[in-house]
């Protein structure tokens, strides 16, 4: 079983890494079995592996990830570049069911992320839902044709249907906006508390002539979306901490 800190530690990297519940717990079961890191089952090669996958990078500190010097424009030391560990699992896992042996695997994630190795640090989250999504299309191919069977809990159009359209936000932004929209709201007045409210808000701050939903935006509007409700919330904070001093 893990410790109050493990446990603590591992809920600071989710919300640092600005993660969804949903998203959260399927890593989790991914990796443990378990959907909550009170599972007694929980050991300390389980709490490794999850802040491992939630961080990006090696516990130790003196183990880096390999990569491209920094002038060739790779991350800082010490930041995980490419895709991370769950992904990597998710691309090897698809491959498997598509009864391809891992060149093919390879070709076509170099026809859809243009590289030749799922552990190129140079895969972005973009080339991870274009790969996904066009394994997942042969898989259905194959499926059809009697070349590969797949469980029955397995959706074959989840990653088609997840996949945002071109320049569109993706989920992990649209989880983020969610995200910082419900903290938000604790801090308003109740008229404020509705959708309306943060309707109004994303168009002005992306300065439409019209409302827009989350899942309309485009990257880069998602983007100036999150940066003003992380900056509106530092202010609420800020107010709060000046009338309650601690």
């Amino acid at each position: 079983m893990l410790t109050n800190r493990q446990k603590a530690s591992i809920h600071i990297a989710k919300n640092e890494r600005g993660m969804s519940d949903p998203d959260y717990r399927a890593l989790l079961s991914e990796l443990t079995g378990a959907v909550s890191s009170t599972d007694p089952r929980l050991d300390e090669n389980d709490y490794q592996a999850v802040m491992k996958a939630l961080n990006g990078v090696s516990l130790h500190p003196d183990v880096s990830v390999s990569a491209p010097s920094l002038s060739e424009g790779a991350a800082p030391r010490g930041r995980r570049i490419g895709w991370q560990e769950a992904q990597v699992r998710k691309f090897r896992q698809y491959v498997r069911l598509c009864r391809m042996d891992m060149n093919e695997g390879r070709q076509v994630l170099y026809r859809a992320g243009g590289a030749m190795n799922e552990e190129s640090p140079y895969l972005s989250q973009i080339d991870f839902d274009d790969t996904m999504a066009t394994i997942e299309a042969e898989l259905e191919v194959r499926v059809q044709t009697g070349r590969a069977a797949v469980p029955g809990n397995i959706d074959l159009r989840y990653w088609r249907k997840r996949r945002p359209g071109k320049g569109a936000a993706n989920t992990r932004e649209t989880h983020l906006i969610d995200e910082f929209w419900r903290e938000l709201s604790g801090y308003l007045s109740t008229e404020k508390q509705n959708a309306q409210y943060l309707l109004g808000f994303i168009a002005h701050t992306c300065h439409f002539a019209r409302a827009k939903a989350v899942k309309e935006l485009k990257a880069a509007e998602a983007l100036k979306v999150i940066d003003a409700l992380k900056k509106r919330l530092e202010q609420e904070r800020n107010k709060i901490a000046a009338e309650v001093p601690f």
